[in-house]
């Protein structure tokens, strides 16, 4: 029996003992069973929600209470990280409540996968209505979410697709993603700064779009010797080895030496597509 002088590991604690163990390679945290994972969702997600109609309280003393269900989206706090740091682990359960009409999730969902949504290709990529633009109808986003997620055994097929576009026009060094343009006035004065992305930039962002999900493929191309995609795993792992020296077979060893004694099962990687009920929301 564990000794009051014996305290546990907190999860921060043990999920860093294993990074350090394996030379700054990600590591899976604890195993659960879906319904202590289900339970802690739970009981993470009602902090958030908590600590949301908490600040606006705060900021808007006389709005109804009604008026915090009008603007569900959760703020970044404490609360909220915590939520978001139960990973990829839990996406299959966002989605399932996605679909079933919590709009609310879908930050999380986006900000775990980093999967983008709302993209119109046939109008050159723009965002409509997606991450960085105005919201879809829900009942638009929530059949995206869901049209994704029975995609996604699609998602090697589609990367190779894209991957092919990106290498024909991938031939110039260094790797210009984005070129900016300053616009003077009459007077010489800066009045506007644009960023244009280059047709290199925007073969980056086709890939970049598929999230994490397509962190497999990328770790088998980078095995391969496709160095170029170190920066797009960088991105997608939230900085792993983008910092690292040394030649780009040196940094391609150290950023996948983590899949060693790991059975390549990586804490970023997300469920099978069949651990999610989708009981859509039929209102």
């Amino acid at each position: 029996m564990r000794s009051a002088a014996q305290p546990c590991l907190t999860l921060a604690a043990a999920f860093l003992a294993m990074w350090c163990a394996t030379a700054g390679a990600a590591q899976p945290p604890r195993p659960m069973t879906d319904a202590e994972l289900r339970a802690e969702f739970a009981k993470r997600w009602a902090a958030v929600l908590i600590k949301r109609d908490e600040v606006f309280a705060k900021e808007w003393p006389f709005a109804q209470a009604s008026t915090i269900t009008q603007h569900p989206r959760p703020r970044r706090t404490e609360e909220y990280d915590r939520f978001v740091a139960l990973g990829p682990r839990v996406v299959h359960i966002l989605v399932e409540e996605i679909a079933m009409g919590n709009d609310a999730l879908v930050p999380p969902l986006v900000e775990i996968t980093k999967w983008k949504y709302g993209i119109d290709h046939a109008r050159g990529g723009a965002l409509m209505g997606g991450n960085h633009s105005l919201p879809l109808r829900a009942e638009d986003l929530r059949k995206e979410v869901v049209d994704w997620w029975k995609s996604r055994p699609e998602t090697p097929a589609r990367f190779e697709k894209e991957f092919k576009r990106w290498k024909e026009v991938n031939r110039e060094r260094p790797m210009v993603l984005e070129v900016q343009q300053k616009i003077y006035d009459n007077q010489r004065k800066l009045i506007l700064t644009e960023t244009t992305k280059t047709e290199l930039g925007r073969a980056y962002d086709r890939l970049r779009e598929f999230g994490i999900d397509a962190l497999p493929v990328i770790v088998e191309k980078i095995k391969a010797g496709e160095y170029d995609l170190l920066p797009l795993f960088g991105e997608l792992t939230d900085g792993i080895g983008a910092n690292y020296g040394g030649t780009l077979p040196e940094r391609a060893e150290y950023v996948l030496s983590g899949l060693k004694g790991n059975g390549e099962n990586w804490w970023y990687l997300l469920p099978p597509v069949s651990a999610a009920k989708l009981k859509e929301d039929k209102r």
